[in-house]
């Protein structure tokens, strides 16, 4: 995600030209402004059919807890 002048603008704003629209444009012509933001990005699934859990291809994809947010590392400084 971009900051900019207070408004925040996903990353494909400045990456696709036709879908960006005016935001895209202002964006990308004050692209060296703009604060960058990474976030940490968490997928869940949650299974309607319980017996599909079992059929999960374990090579791709293993089973965790919820992260909690005492675990999380946010990059954040203590003092902040």
């Amino acid at each position: 995600f971009y900051e900019l002048d207070g408004e925040w603008y996903h990353e494909i704003c400045r990456n696709a030209i036709k879908r960006g629209g005016q935001r895209g444009e202002h964006l990308r012509a004050n692209i060296d402004r703009a604060n960058v933001h990474k976030f940490r990005q968490f997928r869940y699934i949650r299974f309607l059919n319980k017996r599909a859990k079992k059929r999960l291809n374990t090579k791709l994809f293993k089973v965790q807890p919820y992260p909690k947010p005492q675990t999380v590392k946010t990059g954040l400084k203590e003092s902040e």
